[in-house]
């Protein structure tokens, strides 16, 4: 969500996951656990539920449509 409303599109978050977060897709759950961010797997995880990124994409669309008004 955060992503989305600093009026990025939230669809582009899955292929910077991959890109950036590659190394930690096969993090044990423990080192997760430790860690100051999740794993990519769980970021993929979360990115791909349907309503998560259902609800992203209305924060994205309201933020491209605000700033339209205003910029």
């Amino acid at each position: 969500m955060l992503v989305a409303s600093a009026g990025y599109d939230p669809r582009v978050s899955l292929t910077v996951n991959e890109k950036y977060r590659g190394k930690t897709m096969d993090m044990a759950p423990r080192d997760e656990l430790l860690s100051t961010h999740p794993s990519g797997r769980t970021v993929k995880r979360f990115l791909t539920q349907t309503h998560v990124m259902e609800e992203a994409l209305a924060v994205y669309m309201e933020k491209k449509q605000h700033h339209l008004i205003i910029g």
